[in-house]
């Protein structure tokens, strides 16, 4: 019996592929069940199928198709197609199910589509197709098998290209027990391209999705890698994701967390959160807009974003939130930090409240907002922090603008271009002063204008921000001068040169009271050229043309200077070149010099600029003159105090008084101190050396000195202490002045220690011949505690020697205190302090003129046991011969007469009349052993 059935089967086969071969070369019947097939499919699906090639295959139960095309009728803009599609069917299931159960497999599918309010439409359409329908002859797709496929998606007037390389797998698989409908996506080196330029590039991962039996939700999960993301720069990135239920969730990361993206989503609302940088955030933007923006190679910093996106129930889709951009920089133009909080977004306004920071210490806060059925805007800012426009040296704030009291307004139409006004009132914490600055500002298209005034000043600003941003015009007026007071304009070269001037008046207003004071020159000019092919680093040249700057603390004039620069706001870096001041007598010059700032504080951190000083002339006050050349290092290390260091050797000098006389008037100020209240935060370490002999010529000295001199200045924050000084001078040969008499100077040395800038050590001899006798001086000790020994010889007492010396009599007796008269005449012999006279004492100057070769000495001794006031009159009638009349003025006679006549050095003769009168004569003859 099984033979039998087993034959009977047989049989049945054989007569069945008997059948098939014969339908397989029936082409009338394939052409037949192929359009039947078509045909059902265009009526189950809703389309217009249209067919190139079409071959049927009984033996396989297949359909080979090429170069198919599928246009959706519910989706008129929606179509897609195939080069290569292989359709099998289910026998089984249409022989006993009365079902059409399809498999599909095809080959480089091409789509094209739009993007509305409700979705993508082939979207729509594919769920369309995979939906089972309730038909007489229902048709279901079992499985299908996608390899490679591109497809354009049209989004409001944008274009997505997708560019996937690799295959799509779908069908009923058994899950859990369940069976359930699951989708494959894998991905190798895909792309993504918006408006034909690559959005994404090298994407490769697996992509699963499924959805369980009697379950609405879709279970998908996503994971890929991003080799590009809008640059052609080698980059990784991950994309991955979940989507069940609740949990929506789909992360872009890069590696090194650069890009940080997180979105949560939800039915009716959307969270993305994370970071982005913005040159990738302005290269999305040139790609969405079809352009090539400056932003795209100029901009940097950090891009947060914490955003919700709700779904309207009008199908349109409310963003609120906050945006924040960190270290945001364009072309170098640095904002620390901007803040767009209460973000709000909807189809007719964008709002937000705006801050902005600079370098933690300048701020700014405000509101802006955009109307999108105008396409304009506006923006209002207000500074929140105190900005400091200028500090004067260890001085308060000079100019400051507090808060609240610089605001900008501007509007901005549906091409950018903004139109709008700024004040601004400048407070002077020192004089109580405060200045209005007010103006207005305007674009079109690339050109920009600024105008403004404040006080009696108004400028103008002008300039282009297109490919090559540049400034066209500056230009500053007071109403008191015809003629500008700072004048540039750009030159018509491919560097876009900037050339002109600035009168020093203006950059005097500028400057801290400490400096301009000290630099005169109201009405001269200083020059610039200023390259704006790019604006980082700033490369120019400046100098000065016969101008006269005025230096009173040194009275030697400013002829001409002249430097090129450069400065790099990206490094934080200030180099200098070829700089050279020519002064009335000498130059300074300093062939390289730079800087460095830091890049968060802008403080100075290093600095390197040597200066070569050539027969520089010194004036202080009139009492030195000296021409000075040599070699000085001006230096500063990180956390180190800025330093001077060097030698200067005085080349000719002459010196007329005391330059550091504590005791002149206060406008006369010692230059060691002068210096120090000046900058406080320079040490400084010089030598001071003599080329040729200093010549002093003072009152009470003349003479010819060497020095070797060591300055320094090193600064303590806890101690205040003042420069100090360290080494000789000494005197090689000259004298002393005592009224008409002077002693010549044997040996002479001032010796400066540590911590005794004001009471150094004096060692001094000096000596000579005043009528008969032979006077010595020596002086030991420091200035201010000297030790004083007078000698003579033929010998004399101390009181007599010092009426030599100030009166020309050994005779005079002097009752005074020796001690205290040698400090109080010692300071005058020596440095020669010198006091102003005024008019009577010119006057009496004038009335004694003649009788200046006369003395009168006063004597108040009682000689003789006579009492009474005597006095006595010396009268040099030449070098060799002198007369001497002693009175006592109580009594008519008593009056006694000496004359003395100086034969030789060695031989004198004496005659006298004394107070008898009597006449007598007397004959000294000195020996030397």
């Amino acid at each position: 019996m099984k033979k039998y059935v087993l034959k009977i089967f047989g049989l049945f086969l054989i007569s069945i592929c008997c059948s098939l071969v014969m339908l397989q070369q029936n082409s009338y019947v394939k052409q037949r069940i192929v359009d039947g097939l078509v045909e059902l499919l265009e009526k189950e699906w809703s389309v217009k199928i249209a067919l190139q090639d079409k071959f049927l295959n009984f033996f396989t139960t297949s359909v080979i198709i090429t170069n198919g095309t599928i246009t959706p009728a519910k989706q008129p803009n929606t179509s897609w197609g195939f080069e290569h599609a292989k359709i099998s069917f289910g026998l089984w299931d249409a022989i006993f199910k009365r079902k059409v159960s399809l498999y599909l497999t095809l080959y480089n599918v091409h789509g094209k589509t739009v993007s509305t309010q409700q979705g993508i439409e082939l979207i729509d359409h594919l769920i369309d197709i995979l939906t089972q329908k309730n038909n007489d002859i229902p048709i279901q797709i079992k499985q299908v098998f996608i390899s490679n496929g591109t497809a354009q998606i049209m989004h409001q007037g944008h274009a997505i290209d997708l560019r996937l390389h690799g295959s799509f797998t779908f069908g009923k698989v058994l899950k859990d027990g369940i069976r359930v409908d699951q989708g494959c996506v894998l991905l190798d080196n895909s792309t993504i391209a918006l408006n034909n330029k690559v959005l994404i590039d090298g994407i490769s991962g697996s992509n699963i999705f499924y959805q369980a039996k009697h379950e609405d939700d879709w279970h998908i999960t996503l994971h890929n890698t991003i080799k590009y993301l809008v640059s052609n720069t080698p980059q990784h990135f991950i994309l991955s994701g979940s989507w069940y239920k609740n949990d929506k969730t789909f992360l872009l990361q890069e590696k090194d967390l650069q890009i940080n993206l997180k979105a949560l989503t939800s039915d009716t609302s959307m969270h993305l959160e994370g970071n982005i940088p913005l040159q990738t955030a302005a290269q999305v933007y040139d790609v969405i807009k079809q352009s090539t923006t400056p932003l795209t190679q100029e901009v940097s910093g950090q891009c947060c974003v914490d955003l919700i996106f709700d779904k309207h129930p009008t199908a349109t889709w409310l963003c609120r939130g906050n945006v924040a951009f960190d270290h945001a920089k364009f072309k170098n133009a640095l904002c620390e930090k901007i803040v767009l909080k209460n973000l709000y977004i909807s189809n007719e306004i964008a709002s937000a409240d705006v801050q902005a920071s600079y370098n933690d210490t300048y701020t700014a806060q405000g509101s802006g907002c955009w109307y999108f059925d105008t396409q304009c805007g506006k923006l209002s800012l207000a500074n929140s922090s105190e900005i400091i426009t200028a500090r004067r040296l260890g001085s308060p704030v000079y100019w400051s603008i507090r808060p609240q009291q610089a605001t900008l307004s501007i509007d901005i139409d549906k091409n950018f271009d903004i139109q709008g006004s700024y004040t601004a009132q400048l407070n002077n914490s020192i004089n109580v002063e405060t200045r209005q600055i007010n103006g207005s500002i305007t674009t079109q298209k690339s050109e920009f204008n600024i105008n403004g005034s404040v006080q009696k000043h108004i400028y103008a600003i002008s300039g282009q921000f297109s490919e090559s941003p540049h400034l066209a015009k500056i230009i500053c007026t007071h109403t008191d001068e015809e003629e500008p007071i700072l004048d540039f304009t750009a030159q018509n070269d491919k560097e876009k040169t900037l050339l002109g001037y600035a009168k020093y008046s203006l950059i005097q207003n500028l400057l801290p009271t400490e400096v301009k004071d000290k630099i005169l020159g109201k009405n001269n000019k200083i020059y610039l050229s200023l390259k704006q092919n790019r604006f980082s680093p700033l490369e120019g040249t400046m100098w000065t043309k016969d101008s006269k700057f005025f230096i009173p603390s040194v009275q030697n004039m400013i002829k001409n200077a002249s430097l090129d620069f450069c400065i790099n706001p990206a490094t934080k870096k200030i180099t200098a070149q070829n700089v050279k001041i020519a002064f009335a007598r000498g130059d300074i010059e300093v062939p390289q010099a730079s800087c460095q700032f830091n890049q968060e504080t802008f403080s100075l951190q290093t600095l390197y600029a040597p200066l070569s000083v050539n027969n520089f002339l010194i004036n202080i006050k009139r009492d030195f003159y000296s021409f000075v050349y040599g070699n000085l290092l001006l230096q500063q290390h990180p956390e180190k105090p800025l330093t001077l260091s060097g030698t200067l050797v005085l080349h000719k000098t002459l010196v007329r008084g005391d330059v550091f006389n504590d005791q002149q008037a206060s406008s006369d100020i010692n230059p060691l101190e002068q210096f120090q209240a000046f900058n406080k935060n320079l040490d400084f370490t010089i030598r001071l050396i003599n080329e040729q002999p200093i010549i002093i010529k003072t009152p009470t000295i003349e003479a010819l000195a060497h020095i070797d001199l060591h300055s320094y200045f090193k600064r303590h924050e806890s101690i205040s202490q003042p420069p100090q000084v360290t080494g000789t001078i000494n005197i090689d040969q000259g004298h002393l002045k005592f009224l008409e008499n002077n002693l010549k100077i044997e040996y002479g040395k001032i010796q400066f220690l540590t911590q005794q800038l004001n009471d150094p050590v004096i060692d001094l001899i000096a000596k000579n011949r005043i009528n008969k006798y032979v006077v010595t001086l020596q002086v030991t000790g420091s200035l201010q505690k000297p030790t004083v020994i007078l000698e003579s010889t033929p010998e004399l007492s101390e009181e007599q020697i010092l009426g030599l010396l100030f009166t020309g009599s050994e005779n005079a007796t002097l009752q005074t205190d020796l001690p205290v008269m040698i400090m109080q005449n010692l300071n005058t012999i020596l440095l020669g302090h010198r006091k102003p006279y005024d008019k009577t004492s010119m006057l009496l100057d004038k009335l004694s003129k003649p009788f200046k070769y006369v003395q009168i000495t006063p004597d108040l001794a009682d000689q003789s046991g006579r009492s009474g006031v005597r006095a006595q009159i010396s009268v040099p009638l030449s070098k060799q011969l002198k007369a001497q009349f002693q009175k006592n003025l109580t009594f008519d006679e008593d009056l006694s007469v000496e004359i003395d006549y100086l034969l030789s050095d060695d031989i004198n003769l004496k005659l006298v009349r004394d107070q008898r009168g009597e006449l007598g004569s007397e004959v000294e003859v000195r020996f030397k052993f």
